[in-house]
């Protein structure tokens, strides 16, 4: 009963002396003009060539404080001239609206392989 007891009191005083908790990636930035920057976004398309994937082509698009100031979003996406598919989707920092105090943070991924013609060793054509 004595280590209940002591155990409770603990958990009470961390509740006590804890403060509000914020998020990680909160970063204020300036404009040259000197104003507080509140949302920032990123679009970046690309393409590449590689034996495993052949020819491919993809983009990446990034979005901080749109929705809250703290929230930080990024999708991915590649697609492939072999037929594969491959998408990020990654959300860090968003506050859940019952409480101040908690925070998700999640990433998904999803993807497919199409035909690949790779091969290890001595190349046999």
């Amino acid at each position: 009963m004595k280590k209940l007891q002591m155990f409770l009191l603990t958990i009470l005083l961390f509740c006590c002396v804890a403060g509000p908790a914020t998020a990680q990636n909160k970063i204020v930035s300036k404009t040259p003009e000197g104003l507080l920057q509140e949302s920032t976004y990123s679009i970046i398309p690309f393409a590449f060539y590689n034996a495993l994937l052949q020819f491919a082509v993809g983009g990446a698009v990034s979005a901080q404080g749109v929705l809250q100031d703290q929230l930080f979003g990024q999708l991915s996406v590649i697609g492939s001239s072999n037929g594969s598919f491959f998408a990020i989707f990654k959300v860090e920092d968003l506050r859940l609206p019952f409480s101040n105090r908690l925070f998700l943070s999640t990433r998904l991924y999803g993807g497919t392989l199409g035909k690949i013609e790779y091969f290890k060793g001595v190349n046999p054509a």
